[in-house]
């Protein structure tokens, strides 16, 4: 699964939020949710919100899309639940977010559209240098717990591109995925802005001159962009302007397959050549390493100590036998599960209470207005000055309903308090895990070094079924280090 780079919204909210609710890509809008705003009026409640905001800015809202590789055995309805769940995460329940699982292409993808402001605090989302890492671990965490796909990245190593990636997969190039959007998108397209609505919603980055035109799969991580004259003489800027206007035009490619088989050989070339470098550099490495004095010496050295830190941390917490060392760590990972699960009910009661305190807000602010709204005749000029504030009103009153809230009196201050014991709550719980996670590494270090002393696994019935009560080992052997 990958999560393209988040890309701001400065303008026509409502133009991008109409396009990822598209009920022709959304199974009839039944893969359609939203939090913190209804579906038909979140570009409106959004930019109301926006206008409280502490910081004023160009950004109105933000879009990224989530993807899902075909290979994974994955239902739309599955992947829309992914989805919700890697928006609260990132979100925590604090920005208001509409989220669309489209189907109609060859893989299933969830387009997410969050508001810049938060309506909790009316502050703005913020976007440090490390955001896209953390955007990453949380997608990357939700994947494994799910069994999908995820592109690991080992320790001492950098990163694959996606690039990399796709050519050692033997996935579709890049030139390849930005030919089936551009096809895709002028069968869509009404007009060439349209077109580049279009494959901006669909994650492509784009630059273009009079005569050039470039894309990048920026959803799926390309770096630099393709012109798209190199794909074909069907695909430069004044072809495509032509294709949209007229759907039945086809222009000559007789050099077109050409050129890709060209273009093909000179990237397996040098891929070869990249690879044999590699391969020579990590050879070298491995003999010299070998070679040297005091590699022997150091290893044995290293296990040494390792074996002597293992056994002051045993004597001094205790633990003298591999049940008794089982037991702990079996004891650590079920205080961190309760802990979680209080901190998981802790953030649905807060987030909901999030919701009531801003539809309390809008009831309370825009019940007079929609009083009087009542009594105007059809087509007044109150009606059309007051018809934003008279609709966040129609919303507010459905969700209190649908809750069966009574309105006879919403103490807005006391949700608010209780939205702050909650904050500090969470807080102490987050604190709380943390510590516990320490303890938990700890032992989980000393156990494998145990293991690898001992020559033998000694892991726990808790990570053998995370479904089955944990069973004390029989065996009580005293650890021989």
């Amino acid at each position: 699964m990958a999560v393209s780079k988040i890309k701001p919204i400065t303008s026509t909210l409502k133009k991008a939020i109409d396009y990822i609710i598209n009920p022709e890509k959304t199974e009839d809008g039944s893969l359609v949710s939203s939090v913190g705003c209804s579906v038909p009026a979140a570009d409106i409640e959004m930019q109301m919100t926006g206008e409280k905001a502490r910081n004023q800015s160009g950004r109105i809202a933000y879009h990224l899309i989530q993807s899902f590789s075909p290979d994974d055995e994955i239902t739309p309805e599955k992947a829309h639940e992914l989805g919700k769940e890697f928006a609260d995460q990132m979100l925590g329940g604090k920005y208001e977010y509409v989220i669309a699982t489209h189907v109609d292409k060859g893989h299933i993808h969830n387009h997410i559209i969050f508001n810049s402001t938060s309506f909790v605090d009316y502050k703005k989302y913020h976007m440090p240098a490390w955001h896209k890492y953390r955007m990453m671990n949380i997608n990357d965490k939700i994947c494994r717990e799910n069994n999908l796909s995820v592109i690991e990245q080992k320790s001492g190593e950098k990163g694959k591109s996606w690039n990399r990636y796709n050519k050692q997969e033997g996935k579709t190039s890049w030139r390849n995925k930005i030919k089936d959007a551009i096809d895709q998108a002028v069968k869509e397209a009404a007009d060439y802005e349209g077109f580049l609505h279009i494959m901006e919603m669909e994650g492509f980055e784009y630059k273009e001159t009079d005569k050039l035109l470039e894309f990048k799969a920026a959803a799926e991580g390309q770096i630099k962009f393709t012109r798209t004259k190199t794909i074909g003489p069907s695909y430069t800027k004044e072809i495509i302007q032509k294709r949209i206007g007229d759907k039945s035009f086809v222009s000559e490619e007789g050099n077109e397959k050409k050129t890709s088989k060209r273009e093909s050989e000179q990237d397996k070339k040098k891929l070869k050549i990249k690879n044999g470098m590699n391969l020579i550099v990590d050879i070298s490495k491995n003999m010299e390493a070998q070679q040297s004095k005091g590699y022997e010496h150091a290893l044995v050295m290293e296990n040494i100590n390792t074996m002597v830190k293992t056994m002051n941390y045993l004597q001094q917490n205790q633990i003298m036998t591999d049940a008794a060392l089982l037991s702990r760590l079996e004891e650590r990972y079920l205080m961190r599960d309760e802990l979680t699960g209080r901190l998981n009910d802790l953030e649905k009661s807060r987030k909901a209470l999030s919701e009531k305190i801003k539809y309390s807000q809008n009831y309370v602010k825009f019940k007079k207005t929609a009083a009087q709204a009542k009594r105007e005749p059809v087509g007044s000029e109150f009606l059309t000055i007051h018809k934003d504030e008279i609709l966040l009103f129609n919303v507010a009153d459905l969700y209190m309903k649908k809750n069966g809230i009574d309105t006879t009196f919403l103490d807005i201050r006391q949700m608010i308090a209780q939205h702050k014991e909650y904050l500090e709550e969470r807080k102490i719980l987050n604190s709380e895990i943390k510590e516990l996670n320490g303890k938990v590494k700890e032992l989980e270090t000393v156990r494998n070094n145990v293991e690898k002393i001992l020559g033998e696994r000694i892991g726990t019935e808790y990570e053998r079924n995370r479904n089955t009560p944990f069973k004390k080992n029989e065996k009580s052997a005293e650890l021989e280090i």
